[in-house]
């Protein structure tokens, strides 16, 4: 599957189906002439595997195909989900505008599937809540679906399939500005998110309650930007997203407080898998969540049928249930990760706990050989889609997971108990006082000196590394021969994988672009740097975004952030993107030499070099040129003066 995706999302879906028939009927064959052979088993499971992925793939591409709409003006109406950047109250978070997102479309009455993005400005965001419904005037249009970009990825996971716009008043056209609002109430769903949210901002310290919010739903975005990247710089950031940790804890409570009530097997499944799939509709089924329930569904469910239960062989089910369901989700860092870490503790625990319990007590051995095994799962990930690491990681871990264990059982108590009854939120500063710990400790982590890794590695290194590992893994202890073959077979599968389509996607003639939200990015490569233009709001909400979409195109960083849209409120988000991207200057049209003092690697206005040149020869237009690729951004509207003719032009 891991081969046939990426393959059949770069073919036609006519295509995928034909190879989909082409391995059903490999496959009866098999059955039909080869039964007996020794082989049978091992060439019918990756026959399935393939016909599954080629269906599965063809299956989502005609699916997103029937959603896509492209309507230039009509009557829209929408609701406003909690996606939207909101406070505990509901309301939307409007100052300087606001992304909102929609579901329950209709346009002109007819549905539309999926949820829409739309920027409404701080006269028309003011005074929504989470559960309105608004309606106005306008067009609303489908992203193109793209398999090598992780954002287009999120979008589809989380089923923002199209983006919106107002008509705004023209007299020339006879155009109106047409919008309304009409209060409405939240889904029980976003209640439940929102009274958690209140109750944890009324009891805790900022940072602290939306670090909570992050580990209950995995939702991250009220986090300080600041927090998080020392999160992510510590190899802690699966504390903020909803991992198999929080599954497993909260399912290992379970579990303990039902043997306790003496239940038998059966009903212990059925009790923990009804609550694993609420709190996976809770988290919105994100892979890391989705592939821990299944894991420990199948563990269940082996024990309870009094079979043998195998880790792997249930990872693996695990994989082939999600992508059979989500073949995209192969695009996703995120799902890469869950299971490179689940594949890694697996493969290497036993090992490094055995060699590390001859020198530490039993339990400190048993907690430091998770870690480490999750790290070495992951390596060759965060080189090659971040080309660096960080070596605090197992520290921070090694510190920090023993503590989670423990406290996040009783939080979720306490948290399920606050939402039922929010007067009992009193006893949340107490329960809470850890989670404080636990920041600190990871920001003195993140400070400590040389403990990071800038390096990067190829798809094939890559997939050399993890056939290292299962070799050197207890499954593969057997006779020299089946060795060779293995190695054999893994061979050919590196030669496939990486003449497949997983790569980075390419940026032709030298830049690419992506919209985020009110934002727009271009991305530009050169022989002399690269190079990222901002047109619209800097804004952290979209960072992660902004990152994943140049790390698509194999840049870790850049040379310059170049601005032509720029105002005071976005001072922080502007040091925010030029700290995490690790860039050397920032171009910003003249007429702000006020922020010369603040930011000290500004350059304000134009700038022209031999090699490279940044310059504003009109409002709403900048000219980059470097070493050979020339490039003119602008707003829709504005004039380009003629002597940039000879420029590639991008209007938003």
């Amino acid at each position: 599957m891991l081969i046939t995706i990426p393959l059949c999302y770069a073919l036609p879906p006519i295509c995928a189906a034909l190879l989909a028939g082409v391995f059903f009927l490999g496959i009866v064959f098999l059955c039909v002439f080869l039964r007996r052979k020794t082989f049978f088993k091992v060439l019918l499971c990756l026959l399935l595997g393939m016909t599954v992925a080629c269906t599965s793939s063809a299956a989502h591409t005609l699916i997103y195909a029937s959603r896509v709409v492209d309507i230039d003006s009509a009557y829209i109406e929408g609701r406003i989900t909690d996606y939207s950047l909101c406070s505990p109250d509901g309301s939307i978070i409007s100052s300087d505008g606001a992304a909102i997102y929609l579901s329950d479309i209709y346009a002109d009455g007819k549905r539309i599937a999926g949820k829409c993005e739309i920027y409404l400005p701080e006269r028309l965001a003011s005074g929504l809540k989470v559960g309105d419904k608004i309606a106005f005037i306008g067009g609303i249009r489908s992203a193109e679906f793209d398999f090598t970009d992780s954002a287009s990825v999120r979008s589809t996971r989380n089923r923002v399939y199209h983006r919106a716009y107002i008509l705004s008043d023209n007299e020339a056209l006879g155009i109106k500005e047409t919008f309304s609002s009409q209060s409405g109430k939240p889904k029980l769903t976003e209640r439940l998110r929102l009274r958690l949210r209140l109750v944890l901002e009324s009891n805790c310290k900022g940072d602290t309650a939306d670090f909570l919010y992050a580990m209950t739903f995995g939702d991250a975005k009220y986090l300080d930007s600041g927090v998080k990247a020392t999160f992510r710089l510590t190899g802690t950031a699966h504390l903020l997203a909803v991992s198999g940790l929080h599954v497993g804890i909260l399912s290992a409570a379970v579990i303990f407080l039902l043997k306790r009530l003496r239940l038998r097997a059966p009903i212990i499944l059925a009790v923990n898998t009804a609550l694993l799939a609420i709190y996976c509709f809770l988290c919105s089924f994100t892979p890391s969540v989705t592939r821990a329930a299944i894991m420990i569904t199948i563990a269940l469910s082996a024990s309870a049928l009094g079979l043998r239960r195998d880790a792997l062989s249930s990872a693996s089910l695990a994989g082939v249930i999600l992508l059979t369901a989500c073949p995209y989700a192969l695009g996703d860092i995120g799902f890469l990760l869950s299971f490179a870490a689940v594949f890694g503790i697996i493969l290497c625990s036993d090992k490094i706990r055995g060699a590390l319990s001859k020198v530490m007590p039993a339990r400190i051995a048993s907690v430091l050989a998770i870690s480490l095994s999750a790290s070495a799962g992951t390596f060759p990930f965060m080189l090659l889609y971040f080309e660096g690491l960080s070596l605090s990681s197992t520290l921070a871990n090694f510190l920090v997971v023993p503590l989670v264990s423990v406290i996040y059982p009783v939080y979720l108590l306490a948290a399920a108990l606050c939402v039922i009854f929010p007067a009992a939120g009193v006893i949340l500063p107490y329960i809470c006082a850890p989670f404080n710990i636990i920041i600190s400790v990871v920001a003195s982590t993140a400070s400590l000196p040389l403990l990071s890794l800038r390096a990067s590695i190829s798809k094939a290194v890559c997939a050399l590394y993890f056939i290292a590992l299962l070799m050197l893994s207890p499954y593969f202890n057997r006779g020299l021969i089946k060795r060779a073959l293995s190695v054999a077979a893994c061979a050919v599968t590196i030669i496939v994988l990486t003449a497949a389509f997983i790569s980075y996607r390419p940026i032709k003639d030298g830049f690419a672009c992506s919209d985020l939200g009110d934002t727009q990015y271009t991305a530009i490569s050169s022989s002399g740097g690269n190079y990222l233009v901002i047109s619209g709001a800097v804004d952290d909400y979209y960072l992660d975004d902004c990152r994943a979409f140049l790390s698509d195109r194999g840049m870790s960083s850049i040379d310059a952030l170049i601005l032509y849209d720029f105002s005071p409120e976005q001072l922080n988000s502007v040091q925010n993107y030029s700290k995490m991207l690790r860039c050397n200057k920032i171009y910003i049209a003249k007429g702000y030499t006020y922020y010369d003092n603040i930011l000290s690697n500004v350059v304000i206005g134009d700038y022209i070099s031999s090699d490279f040149s940044v310059t504003y020869p009109a409002a709403g237009v900048v000219a980059i040129a470097s070493k050979g690729v020339r490039v003119v951004v602008a707003d829709k509207g504005a004039t380009i003066p003629t002597w940039f003719n000879g420029y590639e032009a991008i209007v938003w």
